[in-house]
């Protein structure tokens, strides 16, 4: 018996080590989402968060097909605030499609619209509003 005890334990053990977390895919995700991030330059690569209706915060890189993994859980009821945030500074009524080399991004996935923003130009001058709601995701982002 003692042995039989022993033995569950160790594969217990063996097969937690091989579960691996799954990373998010957002072209499946059918809830809501906000996603954001900045790329170009150079290499060309995208740095993009996720912040889906369940308050979990993934993150991505690279070029075109971008694996996303959980950073961290957000406090309950955040993504509904930002949600809120979002209306309220008129950001869903805006429509902006400026990249420059450089550029930066906020796209709102809400009950099946999806409204994207684009801004970076080095002629073009984003509304204040849209540049502090960003500053605003980007400290989510921070540990």
């Amino acid at each position: 018996m003692r042995l039989l005890k022993k033995w569950s334990l160790y594969s217990c053990l063996l097969g937690l080590t091989f579960c691996k977390s799954v990373p998010f895919a957002p072209n499946q995700y059918e809830g809501n989402m906000l996603r954001f991030g900045k790329g170009g330059g150079m290499t060309g690569s995208v740095t993009e968060f996720i912040i889906s209706d369940k308050n979990v915060l993934y993150r991505g890189e690279g070029m075109l097909d971008r694996s996303f993994n959980k950073v961290k859980s957000l406090p309950a009821g955040m993504f509904d605030q930002i949600v809120t945030n979002y209306k309220l500074l008129g950001l869903d009524e805006l429509d902006i499609n400026q990249p420059g080399d450089l550029y930066y991004f906020i796209e709102a996935h809400q009950d099946g619209k999806i409204r994207r923003l684009v801004w970076g130009d080095n002629r073009y001058s984003p509304p204040k509003n849209l540049e502090l709601f960003y500053k605003i995701l980007a400290q989510q982002t921070k540990e």
